[in-house]
């Protein structure tokens, strides 16, 4: 048996990546859709790593994914082209980062990172490097998404006692 999960369109709507055990590991994969939805061909496997690497995310140009993987021992934010290859690390350090989400124009990755025992939502900018803190809450504050426009972040927190959505302006973050 397998565990297929985190389903993602590709931008075009061609492919759904998502990340499965089908290699005794979880490793990204690829398979083609037909125009009226239906799975049109094999499955392609995109990372064939011995370690966890899921919740693949395409970027906006449809050529890189985005995602979490624990190679290096603890789950950091990684990418690979679209048809594999070399997968680059994108965070590191002593925390977790986790579910990460592309800019609109994708510059920049959002995602959570388990510091001080609390989740919290960054950004990271992909040719600087800079990693930025964008929710302070002592509640968890976890699965960011961009808005259409790049200028904010919608995220689930438990702020006021509930697993709710809330939202974050950054209109500053992309200069």
């Amino acid at each position: 048996t397998h565990f297929d999960d985190s389903g993602e369109w590709s931008p075009d709507g061609s492919q759904i990546a998502f990340h499965s055990s089908r290699s005794n590991y979880m490793d990204l994969w690829t398979v083609a859709i037909t125009e009226d939805g239906m799975l049109d061909g094999e499955l392609i496997q995109i990372t064939t790593s011995e370690a966890n690497d899921e919740c693949p995310q395409w970027s906006p140009d449809g050529t890189t994914f985005a995602f979490m993987s624990d190679r290096d021992g603890q789950y950091h934010i990684w990418t690979i082209p679209v048809e594999g290859g070399t997968a680059t690390q994108i965070t590191s350090g002593d925390s977790e980062d986790e579910y990460p989400g592309w800019s609109p124009d994708g510059s920049h990755l959002s995602f959570d990172t388990l510091e001080d025992e609390n989740m919290d939502v960054y950004v990271i900018n992909l040719t600087s490097g800079e990693k930025r803190r964008i929710t302070f809450n002592d509640a968890d504050d976890r699965h960011p998404n961009w808005s259409p426009d790049g200028t904010q972040l919608a995220f689930s927190s438990e702020r006021d006692g509930n697993w709710d959505i809330w939202i974050v302006e950054i209109p500053d973050i992309l200069d």
